[in-house]
């Protein structure tokens, strides 16, 4: 006896429902979910997800990122880089590289970001020369190193 769509229809809508419901009881226990792999994360301290706007998984913010921040205008992409540099320095063991010759070999690198300087704000300038903390270049890395090599 095969189905009617109308059945298909009805099925369909009364399970996203019940999917529903239990997202919203995850979140009720704390949990909050990637905007990118759709995963659910205990999130109380801000340190499993990166809230730009959007919430995003570690393991996801380099793909998302160089998705999203085309989308976005100066002002927002830099503060939103300073907040990701300084949330991966907290929470990831990032480590700011101001120099080329300073970057560890790549095969000791986990993430690899460039954000702007925040001495400089992205202009490669400071009181009237080249900022020192870039090198005039207005910009630094952001990395974590592999687990194993930490």
């Amino acid at each position: 006896m095969p189905f009617e769509p109308k059945d298909i229809e009805t099925s369909i809508a009364r399970i996203n429902a019940e999917l529903d419901h239990i997202k919203d009881g995850l979140r009720l226990l704390g949990l909050k979910q990637c905007s990118c792999c759709n995963k659910f994360f205990l999130s109380q301290d801000g340190k499993t997800l990166f809230d730009a706007g959007q919430l995003v998984c570690y393991d996801c913010l380099q793909q998302c990122w160089q998705q999203r921040s085309p989308e976005l205008s100066v002002e927002q992409r830099l503060a939103i880089e300073h907040k990701l540099l300084r949330w991966l320095v907290a929470y990831h063991k990032g480590k700011v590289i101001r120099h080329a010759e300073s970057m560890p070999p790549a095969a000791a690198i986990e993430l690899k970001m460039v954000v702007a300087c925040e001495q400089c704000a992205g202009t490669g300038q400071s009181l009237g020369g080249a900022c020192h903390n870039c090198a005039g270049r207005g910009n630094v890395w952001v990395i974590t190193l592999r687990p194993e090599l930490q």
